[in-house]
């Protein structure tokens, strides 16, 4: 065989082995994108969460919030963007100081604020009250803490009887509190439905995965 012939011949043998390594590996990606969306699946089902997956209306949804006094930031602002382009998924509760089941389920929701920092989720806690003082009294009573951490703590300036139209709440389509929202990016990805026992392993399991799977 000419010195020709035989580079040729290796040039084909290279061509063949890249081509299919190429496509082994558009296999074996596809396969294992398959394989972690089953299982982000399964673990929604698990966790209770209700599966939405639509678009986030950002423009309409991001109203103004404020922050809870002791974070030093003054007045209302939107942060819901911010969030969302600095962490993989964005929890958002809604809750009320005078909603009793609101109540059962905080001290889970902070704990879970701590669990998830690891996957980057950003836990944001929006309080239709009227004012700070009585979420306040509540943190002391149940969080030990007038600024409990791991929570990013806002409240909704429309408070319990504003403007329904300006709300957060109603602009995602939330009627009851309290109700919790899982933001991926511009997606909607499910919602918990009324209180949570937020430190169940299949919630954390669940809002993790969703986490590791953004793109």
């Amino acid at each position: 065989m000419t010195s020709a012939n035989s580079t040729k011949t290796l040039l084909a043998v290279v061509a063949v082995a890249v081509l299919g390594g190429t496509l082994f590996a558009r296999l074996w990606t596809g396969a294992a994108r398959e394989d972690q969306t089953r299982r982000v699946e399964r673990l929604l089902a698990a966790s209770g969460a209700k599966p939405v997956e639509r678009a986030l209306d950002l423009a309409r949804v991001d109203v103004p919030l404020e922050a809870l006094p002791a974070t030093g930031i003054q007045g209302s602002r939107k942060i819901l963007g911010g969030l969302l382009a600095d962490h993989p998924v964005v929890l958002l509760n809604f809750w009320a100081s005078w909603c009793p089941p609101c109540l059962d389920e905080l001290r889970s929701l902070q704990r879970l604020g701590k669990l998830l920092r690891p996957y980057g989720v950003q836990i944001v806690a929006v309080s239709y009250d009227d004012d700070w003082p009585a979420q306040q009294r509540v943190f002391r009573e149940l969080l030990g803490t007038d600024s409990p951490p791991h929570v990013l703590w806002t409240r909704d300036p429309q408070g319990q009887e504003g403007d329904a139209a300006k709300m957060m709440r109603t602009a995602l389509g939330t009627e009851k509190l309290p109700e919790t929202w899982v933001l991926r990016g511009g997606q909607i990805v499910s919602r918990f439905v009324g209180a949570q026992d937020w430190s169940k392993p299949e919630v954390v399991r669940y809002l993790g995965a969703v986490a590791q799977s953004a793109p």
